[in-house]
């Protein structure tokens, strides 16, 4: 590890404020009373992996080892879909841990990855984007959360699809924070995330994400997605690139108009 740029950068991540109160919003959101010790490691491209690591995928821009406390930041890797900044990473994966520390054991990853997710950042353009991309697979094929599950590790596009698809779930499963802060309540008094949920919704949550997923009008985002700002920028950029084509095409097709008249001028004044 680059030890010089590793410890100004984490004195830059902590001393000004920054730890702490993070800590504590996310500590307060699974209602725990104590800011527990969570070690942090930033890792730069050039790093040796720790064991732990090495089988994760090339992408992954941060990872929690939930039972040892522990958080692993890629800092060269940040700044894409799921993730954006390293902070966003850092709330991201500091989630991870407390939802463990709270409950005492792991809940199923779409869960932990929906709840980081929505912790972590507002939902957006992107979130909406990646998740018009997964609609039509889930409407057209026996799509299920082992399916999502697997893709996390998978490869990276469909690893983006399954963190747009968790968030969405969990978004519209729980309409407001305090809703599903209820719900991490209900799985720590019943011991079971599976307990919890059926007495909650009546349903597995296979059968509640199969119910969710053939409701879902898959034109939704797409509509969305055209009619948003970003998208009509790029089409306004996509019809300036057509323009700017076709007019070096004309000008290149003028050139050489030009170029064969000065050359049948130059044959007459020969003859």
């Amino acid at each position: 590890m680059k030890k010089i740029t590793a410890i100004v950068f984490l004195f830059t991540f902590f001393a000004f404020g920054y730890q702490d109160p993070q800590q504590e919003n996310i500590a307060n959101f699974y209602n725990l009373k104590t800011n527990y010790e969570v070690k942090t490691t930033i890792l730069s491209k050039n790093d040796p992996l720790p064991e732990v690591l090495k089988s994760l995928p090339k992408y992954v821009s941060g990872a929690a080892i939930p039972e040892q406390g522990e958080i692993y930041l890629f800092k060269d890797r940040t700044n894409s879909y799921p993730f954006g900044s390293l902070e966003q990473v850092y709330i991201h994966e500091l989630s991870h841990i407390y939802i463990y520390r709270s409950l005492g054991f792991r809940v199923p990853r779409w869960f932990d990855e929906g709840v980081a997710m929505k912790l972590s950042k507002e939902w957006g353009f992107a979130d909406e984007f990646y998740l018009a991309l997964s609609l039509p697979k889930i409407a057209l094929s026996d799509f299920n959360l082992s399916k999502l599950e697997k893709d996390f590790v998978g490869l990276e596009g469909a690893s983006r699809n399954s963190y747009a698809l968790s968030r969405a779930f969990v978004k519209d499963l729980f309409h407001s924070d305090s809703d599903l802060k209820s719900f991490i309540e209900e799985i720590k008094l019943n011991r079971s995330f599976e307990v919890a949920f059926a007495k909650r919704f009546n349903l597995t949550p296979d059968s509640a994400f199969k119910a969710w997923a053939k409701k879902l009008p898959w034109w939704g985002p797409i509509l969305f997605l055209i009619t948003s700002t970003n998208a009509i920028w790029l089409f306004v950029l996509f019809l300036f690139l057509i323009a700017s084509f076709v007019t070096i095409h004309k000008r290149l097709k003028w050139k050489k108009k030009w170029e064969e008249e000065e050359d049948n001028n130059q044959n007459g004044y020969l003859q």
